[in-house]
């Protein structure tokens, strides 16, 4: 069974274009912003793809707890999909960037 459920609103162009923003923002230190973005796209269409950004920005934001839920759903999801024992490069960087943001 799927760890985590799909959403679907039959806006995935308008989806996608929040979590790009999502991600510029994000990359320009708007994590504000960033976050906002990013919880659209989420309550639109649930992707993978924006569950990294979420938790960098919950994290950038102080907001720790909220962060790590969003790294425990990446977690189960790429058990589930690649097994125990798989690491994508993409989850590597994610990794980095992760650690990177987290507080000394």
């Amino acid at each position: 069974s799927n760890p985590l459920p799909r959403r679907n609103t039959g806006q995935p162009d308008r989806a996608d274009a929040l979590r790009v923003l999502g991600i510029i923002l994000y990359r320009q230190g708007r994590y504000t912003e960033a976050l906002e973005s990013l919880k659209k796209a989420e309550e639109m269409r649930s992707t993978p793809h924006i569950w990294p950004f979420l938790s960098l920005s919950y994290r950038k934001l102080g907001r720790h707890a909220e962060a790590e839920e969003w790294d425990q759903t990446l977690r189960r999801y790429m058990s589930h999909t690649f097994g125990a024992q798989a690491r994508p490069s993409e989850f590597y960087l994610y990794l980095r960037e992760l650690d990177a943001a987290k507080p000394v």
